[in-house]
């Protein structure tokens, strides 16, 4: 046993004297703005302390922290000189987007279950012209919203951001698809010289692509025209592995000599969507459901009704039961009591549901 520490640390002095002179090689070649001595010292530092005031580390822990040594001097070399691939920059840069919404007083429960569960991924758009540059930093999709994420930098020389030049001016468009869609923005200062901004899309076709092109046309930043053009490839695969879709079979209503059909139940991690089909005419709905433990979601921002068919958006099932055995549906004419009640609920139906193991 005594052999085996000695070993030990005989085999950590070794790998000390290896760490320091890769560490002065690296700081000598591209020159970090703090110095290696700094650092080394406060790892020598912490490794020599009276015995009384240290708890008795492991050997593989006091080896871990001479590597941890030199990440920090490698990467705070790579940064110092840009080698860092964008991604791990963005990373390490994160712009608190959804914050800045709720800062505004904005209803940011469906972006922070974003945020939660890692659902957008990196856009790595940008176009600059006239000295501004747009750069779109992440999106997310899931066919039912689109959510993008964006950051607009004036130059150095330009005064102090107003309110007024804290504005973009765009157009959304798919490749290859028109769908039905509303959408909304919000933009904060966050510098003198920069600002944020994002754009909450809601979209009405009940079937759209796990991959699809968007292209954002932006013409105008502030007071400045000019062509900030960007394309954004979607993909809904985060949210597909996250989501399970019912098609029920047999479940129809008819209400003032109109059959309605329940055609879908999507359970997704950021929205469950009910869609309902055959609605021309159509009157006014809304729409409720109910887990087997009771809990009760009601539709909310971006339902809405096409020609052939109403889609109601409700929150997601609740962490506390996300497998139910069942849900129960509840339609009632709009504007009725807010608790459905025997006298106007027009329909009302149990839909079993049948979960994969994990």
């Amino acid at each position: 046993m005594k052999l085996h520490n000695r070993r030990e640390a005989a085999g950590h002095e070794i790998l000390a004297d290896d760490l320091q002179r890769e560490g002065k090689r690296l700081a000598e070649q591209y020159k970090p703005s703090f110095e290696f001595e700094e650092v080394w010292s406060k790892f020598e530092q912490a490794g020599n302390l009276p015995w009384t005031k240290q708890r008795p580390f492991s050997g593989w822990l006091t080896w871990g922290a001479g590597i941890a040594v030199s990440l920090v001097v490698a990467s705070g070399v790579l940064i110092g000189i840009g080698a860092v691939s964008p991604q791990v920059a963005e990373a390490l840069r994160s712009i608190p987007f959804f914050d800045y919404l709720y800062a505004k007083g904005r209803d940011t429960d469906d972006l922070k279950r974003i945020e939660e569960k890692n659902l957008s991924t990196t856009a790595n758009a940008s176009a600059k012209d006239k000295g501004i540059e747009f750069n779109v930093v992440n999106v997310f999709y899931d066919g039912i919203q689109l959510v993008l994420n964006y950051e607009v930098s004036y130059p150095e020389s330009t005064p102090k951001l107003t309110e007024k030049e804290a504005q973009v001016y765009y157009n959304l468009t798919f490749s290859g698809i028109q769908p039905q869609a509303i959408s909304t923005h919000d933009f904060t200062i966050t510098g003198e010289h920069t600002f944020v901004g994002t754009t909450r899309m809601s979209i009405g076709d009940k079937d759209m692509p796990a991959q699809l092109q968007l292209n954002m046309t932006v013409d105008c930043i502030g007071t400045t025209r000019g062509t900030w053009d960007v394309s954004i490839p979607l993909n809904k695969q985060k949210s597909d592995e996250l989501t399970k879709i019912v098609y029920p079979k047999n479940l129809e209503f008819t209400y003032k000599n109109t059959k309605y059909t329940i055609d879908k139940l999507v359970f997704g991690p950021v929205t469950t969507q009910v869609v309902i089909g055959n609605v021309m005419p159509y009157y006014l709905f809304d729409l409720a459901m109910e887990d087997d433990k009771g809990n009760l979601y009601r539709n909310y921002g971006g339902s809405g009704a096409t020609q052939d068919y109403y889609y109601f958006n409700l929150p997601p099932l609740t962490e506390l039961n996300s497998h139910p055995k069942d849900v129960t549906l509840t339609l009632t004419e709009h504007g009725g009591p807010n608790t459905p009640s025997d006298e106007v609920q027009l329909f009302k139906c149990k839909i079993p549901l049948e979960w994969d193991k994990e």
